[in-house]
């Protein structure tokens, strides 16, 4: 199938959501709305001449993800540094906290200790920063236009 123009919408079906079901669709439905942007660039051309140009940026602001929220009985991990990269902190608890606790876990070789005295990563710790204050932002704008909750 070829498009022709961009879809407004997209309908998608979540297997958890707590926000109230759209009109004429299933409950667990929602729709993603198109969300634009427009920019003005500076091409250069072959004779010199340096144009501005609006592009428009069209995009659904989905993110595929995935996760494992099942806590393992018994875990065997290797948290010796390997020959890539080294770990990170968020490596070592992701890894770690699978397991239901310290008891079940067992290690399958040595490790270098110093790798959780290791201070977080700068680019995650900004990513976090950033990811707080758009939620702060979308908050205040729910509030705004009489959407948000007051929780306890």
């Amino acid at each position: 199938m070829v498009l022709k123009n961009v879809p407004l919408y997209l309908l998608v079906k979540l297997e958890h959501m707590r926000a109230t079901p759209l009109k004429g669709l299933e409950a667990a439905v929602t729709s993603v709305e198109l969300a634009t942007k427009s920019m003005q660039v500076q091409v250069v051309e072959n004779d010199g001449n340096q144009p501005q140009r609006t592009v428009k940026q069209c995009q659904f602001p989905v993110t595929a993800a995935c996760t494992f929220t099942e806590t393992i009985p018994y875990i065997v991990v290797d948290i010796a540094t390997p020959p890539t990269e080294g770990l990170s902190l968020f490596n070592l608890y992701v890894t770690l906290s699978c397991s239901s606790g310290k008891s079940a876990i067992r290690l399958l070789r040595d490790f270098n200790a110093k790798v959780f005295q290791a201070s977080h990563s700068s680019q995650l710790l900004a990513e976090d920063d950033q990811l707080k204050e758009l939620d702060m932002e979308t908050k205040e704008q729910w509030g705004r236009n009489g959407r948000g909750r007051q929780r306890n």
